[in-house]
C-alpha cells in the first residue's frame, strides 16, 4: 500500500519545469472500440500529453495508435526504433 499511496502523492508535472534535456514521450492509444472508461482516461491522458507539450520546452511526442498496454515488453522492436529516431535527431 506504500507504493501505491507513493504512486498516487507524486505529482510529476510539478517536475516538468525543471527539465533542460530532450524528452521523449510515447503514450499508447488503445485500440477502439473504447468504452466509456476508456475514452475518459484517454481524455485524461491526452490533456496530461498537451500540459507536458505546453511546459516541457524540448518535448517530442511520439504516439502509438492501437497497441498493446505494455508496449516495451511486447514490441520492443517499436520502442527502439523511436529512441534510435529520437537520439538520431538530438543533433
Amino acid at each position: 500500500m506504500q507504493i501505491l499511496r507513493a504512486m498516487w502523492d507524486w505529482k510529476g508535472q510539478s517536475l516538468f519545469l525543471r527539465l533542460r534535456c530532450p524528452v521523449l514521450a510515447a503514450p499508447i492509444r488503445p485500440a477502439p472500440p473504447l468504452d466509456v472508461e476508456e475514452k475518459e482516461f484517454l481524455e485524461l491522458k491526452e490533456k496530461g500529453v498537451r500540459r507536458a507539450q505546453e511546459t516541457i520546452q524540448n518535448l517530442r511526442v511520439e504516439w502509438k495508435n492501437a497497441s498493446v498496454h505494455d508496449i516495451p515488453l511486447q514490441k520492443p522492436h517499436v520502442v527502439a526504433d523511436v529512441m534510435v529516431d529520437f537520439c538520431k535527431n538530438l543533433g
